[in-house]
């Protein structure tokens, strides 16, 4: 399979199917093909313009590789299949998804539904937090549990993203009522305009991989010296946590875990390749 793809075109042509494993698209022109595809996994978001004021940011179904791992958290035995497909038949079931980067590009949400294929969209409750890469970080994530319609009224009411900035998402679907169909995609429709969709995505990026933590630890990263989180996970599923980036940059980077002494590597300096960091965390001896 390819690794991650960066894309951005210009125009509202139908885009081709895409069956690349670890796949991003962005920032791309057309309606976007998201049909499901048998044997593709890490290729989650996409985000796309159908036209010079509107625009789409959809979520395939593909279960997640070791490079995508922190993009998907499955609850309650809800599973992907082989095919291209979510799989939550009983209720209370849910997946939350999360974006990997900073959405560039929209201007905000439509007052639009959500649109499911696959399986049906009343069948399901939505929940969502947001970052608007205004040094606040992550929003409280919604219990609301919306339907579809009030969902899109929901987004459309966020204000203050700065489309140049961009803002990071969290979706939390889950069955409400139970079923025996796997969705396949979903999309939320935004708001846009020429001068938004003129904000490019970096072409180059590099990945800081830290590695040996304690799975369930809590990961924040920080632009050096402030409180912007440039990227975060509350209980890291696994014993690395990965960073995608673009240019030199320097970071702060907070570990917590319950059971340990709290690590902090301050004024990290990132560079233009890929690197990683092993971490060795302390046992609290005074934790009971």
């Amino acid at each position: 399979g390819l690794g991650m793809l960066a894309i951005g075109v210009g125009g509202a042509d139908a885009v081709d199917v895409m069956a690349v494993l670890n796949m991003s698209r962005k920032g791309m022109g057309g309606t976007g093909a998201l049909t499901a595809q048998v044997s593709v996994y890490g290729t989650h978001w996409v985000d796309l313009f159908t036209s010079t004021t509107a625009g789409r940011i959809a979520i395939l179904m593909n279960e997640a590789t070791t490079a995508t791992i922190a993009q998907t958290t499955l609850s309650g035995g809800a599973a992907f299949t082989s095919a291209g497909g979510l799989y939550m038949p009983i209720v209370a079931q849910s997946t939350l998804f999360e974006t990997p980067n900073f959405i560039l590009g929209h201007t905000g949400f439509a007052n639009t539904a959500l649109v499911m294929a696959g399986g049906t969209a009343t069948n399901y409750t939505y929940d969502y937090s947001i970052n608007k890469n205004d040094g606040n970080g992550w929003s409280v994530l919604t219990t609301s549990n919306y339907t579809a319609t009030t969902l899109g009224t929901a987004l459309n009411g966020i204000t203050g993203i700065d489309a140049a900035l961009g803002f990071k998402l969290k979706l939390e679907i889950t069955t409400g009522t139970g079923n025996t169909t796997a969705i396949t995609s979903v999309y939320l429709t935004t708001t846009s305009s020429t001068t938004a969709q003129d904000y490019q995505y970096p072409l180059d990026t590099n990945i800081v991989t830290f590695t040996g933590l304690p799975t369930l630890t809590d990961v924040v990263i920080l632009r050096a010296g402030t409180s912007t989180v440039l990227a975060q996970q509350d209980s890291n599923p696994t014993s690395t946590f990965s960073y995608t980036y673009s240019g030199a940059q320097t970071v702060d980077v907070g570990f917590i875990k319950e059971g340990y002494v709290p690590l902090y590597i301050r004024n990290l300096s990132l560079t233009t390749t890929d690197s990683s960091i092993p971490v060795a965390m302390s046992a609290d001896r005074n934790f009971i």
